[in-house]
C-alpha cells in the first residue's frame, strides 16, 4: 500500500509540474502575443497623431498668413505690429502680447458682427489660431 502510494504522489506531483509548466509557458506566449499587438497598436496611434499634426500645421501655414493681411489695417498700428510679430514666430510672441492682441480682435468682431461685416469670418479663425496657440503653451505641447 505504501508503495502504491508513493507511486500515486509520484504520478500526482509529475503532472502538477506539467501542468504548471503548460500553465507557464501559455502565459508567457500570451503575454507575448499581447505586448506585441500592444506595441503595434501604439505604434499605429502615434503615427497617426503625428499626422493629424502635421495636417493641422499645413492648415495653419497656408491660413494664418491670408487671414493676418486680411485683418490688418494702417489706421491700427499697434494691432498691425502685434499680428506682425504673431505671423513672424507666433512660438515666441510674448503671452502679454499675445493676450493683448486676443483682446483687441475680440473687441473688434463685437463690432463687427452688429455690423454683419464679412471680415468676421477672418476674426474668428485668428481668434482660434490664437486659442490654440495658447492652448499648446499651456499644456506645454511647444517646443
Amino acid at each position: 500500500m505504501s508503495d502504491q502510494k508513493f507511486e500515486l504522489i509520484t504520478i500526482f506531483t509529475n503532472k502538477t509540474d506539467d501542468l504548471k509548466k503548460e500553465f507557464y509557458d501559455e502565459h508567457n506566449k500570451i503575454t507575448t502575443e499581447l505586448k506585441d499587438k500592444f506595441t503595434g497598436f501604439e505604434n499605429q496611434v502615434i503615427a497617426r497623431l503625428v499626422a493629424v499634426e502635421t495636417k493641422t500645421a499645413l492648415f495653419w501655414k497656408v491660413v494664418e498668413d491670408g487671414v493676418i493681411d486680411m485683418i490688418k489695417q494702417p489706421i491700427h498700428v499697434e494691432k498691425d505690429t502685434l499680428l506682425e510679430a504673431f505671423k513672424a514666430d507666433n512660438k515666441n510672441i510674448s503671452g502679454d502680447n499675445l493676450a493683448k492682441l486676443k483682446f483687441m480682435l475680440e473687441d473688434e468682431l463685437a463690432e463687427l458682427k452688429i455690423k454683419k461685416d464679412p471680415k468676421v469670418m477672418y476674426y474668428v479663425i485668428m481668434l482660434a489660431r490664437i486659442e490654440q496657440v495658447m492652448y499648446d503653451r499651456q499644456c506645454g505641447c511647444v517646443k
